[in-house]
């Protein structure tokens, strides 16, 4: 939370991940989108399988683009595909935006369509980036949508969420050999990649160039120097 000139302004976004890297083409379709569109509250969706780094970029692109958006950026993991937690319900999420704007908790309608109705209302006028991550369904978003023209909205899910018209959809895809290759390299050195490249490229290959999976047997490699590459 961050205090300008009196106002208490929300910055809940996550902390950026320094392993980030490619997406150069989604990222500036994203940033662009959202910087320029100024008709309604922008709306951009990232799907893809588990594990292909849409939460990662979306919240990377948040960052970039923070800045357009000096009412405040406000975050919510609606858990719509992790095993064993039950989706967010649209009312929590709702109480939390609507706290984090500077309501009082006690003054929060207990109705998800009177609170959605008072979300709308604190930031028409406004420019509020909201990210959606981890969406289950349109059922699930569609009352946590800004009521600012000035906006945005981005929304990460497994399948197409589209709360209503003019959603801009972008579906990822896994990383190429070639991205795969460079993030390994980043996250466990060069000099160890280099050292091993049969045995970077079995990775590469055995983990179906998704990031996540790249990440975790980097994080075990890098721990363990003694250890060689999986083949």
């Amino acid at each position: 939370m961050q205090q300008v000139a009196g106002v208490l302004v929300p910055a809940e976004l996550p902390a950026d991940s320094s392993s980030f890297m490619g997406r150069e083409a989604e990222l500036e379709h994203l940033c662009d989108h959202m910087i320029c569109g100024r008709q309604r509250p922008t709306i951009f969706a990232l799907s893809g399988c588990g594990g292909v780094g849409k939460s990662a970029l979306a919240i990377h692109a948040a960052h970039q683009i923070a800045g357009h958006f000096p009412d405040g950026q406000l975050y919510v993991d609606l858990h719509g595909a992790i095993t064993d937690i039950e989706p967010l319900q649209p009312a929590e999420a709702l109480r939390r935006f609507l706290c984090s704007l500077g309501l009082a908790e006690t003054a929060v309608p207990a109705s998800v369509e009177e609170a959605a109705a008072r979300f709308r209302s604190m930031t028409n006028g406004k420019r509020v980036l909201v990210v959606l991550d981890n969406a289950r369904d349109a059922e699930q978003v569609r009352p946590l949508i800004p009521g600012g023209v000035g906006c945005g909205v981005i929304m990460t899910c497994r399948r197409t969420v589209a709360p209503f018209g003019g959603v801009v959809h972008r579906d990822l895809d896994v990383l190429s050999e070639q991205e795969a290759g460079l993030l390994l390299s980043r996250l466990v050195g060069p000099e160890r990649v280099e050292a091993e490249p049969g045995a970077v490229a079995s990775v590469v290959r055995l983990c179906g160039g998704l990031p996540l999976a790249l990440c975790i047997v980097a994080a075990r490699l890098a721990a363990r120097p003694a250890w060689s590459a999986p083949r």
